[in-house]
């Protein structure tokens, strides 16, 4: 359903109450007005809005319902390789070390004591990059649902802009998402640019019994062939949220 708003004035006017509005005035001469306190966003769209804090995301129909964004953190189209983050770190970064990794060669215990963790192993709120940079409702995915992201979708190698990526296209509704080939940062040299893509998941990589190898590891959605893997904290990789959020216009007033 599609709006058109011809006018859109902004008052915040005293009431009696003593309390700000904010007021809309639609061409239908209607007045909508809020509280402003419990105003959290304002959206200009048309059909769909597909935003959440001014981030673009698409329903791929995932059976979980998780829907992920068009671009990565610090991207603004789909095909720019945007930030690159050492697992559990907030803040873009183009230098990787392992004495600047906070999460580097530590156990899950000990990154559920400092905070970094949960106890299933998923990076906290305060060190979920998506989280921190795009607000609430944004969050980094979990492996599980990198793995959900594979199964039900085709995938095609393909360029953007002169831009290697990986073109997921839905199984069940036909929609795509595009993953550049941003490569990844080992100190500060730029790898594998344009050849493959990693992508930091929430996850722990969990020990088995057989193989202590990915003792120190995060999971990653390995974009370039449609698998999920494993690699050491203190490399960057870029970050493609995910979020739950719904839009429901009722609930908005419109």
């Amino acid at each position: 359903m599609k709006s058109y708003l011809l006018l859109l004035a902004i008052s915040f006017s005293m009431v009696a109450s003593a309390k700000k509005q904010v007021c809309l005035y639609t061409n239908e001469d209607k007045e909508i007005c809020y509280e402003a306190e419990k105003i959290d966003s304002i959206y200009f769209f048309e059909d769909t809005p597909n935003l959440l804090n001014l981030h673009e995301y698409v329903d791929l129909d995932l059976p979980s319902g998780t829907k992920w964004a068009t671009t990565n953190i610090g991207a603004k189209t789909p095909e720019e390789f945007g930030d690159f983050f050492f697992w559990g770190g907030t803040k873009g970064q183009k230098v990787f070390s392992k004495s600047t990794t906070l999460t580097y060669n530590l156990e899950l215990e000990e990154m559920i004591e400092k905070g970094y963790c949960d106890k299933d192993g998923i990076l906290t709120k305060e060190y979920d990059a998506a989280n921190c940079n795009w607000g609430d409702g944004w969050r980094m995915p979990t492996i599980e649902e990198c793995e959900e992201l594979i199964q039900n979708t085709t995938r095609k190698q393909t360029e953007i802009n002169g831009i290697v990526g990986i073109m997921y296209t839905s199984k069940n509704n036909g929609n795509s998402i595009f993953f550049p080939s941003a490569g990844y940062y080992i100190t500060d040299i730029l790898a594998q640019d344009g050849i493959i893509g990693e992508y930091w998941s929430s996850s722990y990589a969990k020990t088995s019994v057989e193989n202590t190898f990915y003792e120190y590891k995060g999971k990653l959605l390995y974009s370039s062939n449609g698998f999920v893997s494993n690699d050491y904290r203190n490399i960057g990789l870029p970050i493609r949220p995910v979020t739950t959020f719904e839009y429901n216009t009722k609930d908005k007033g419109f």
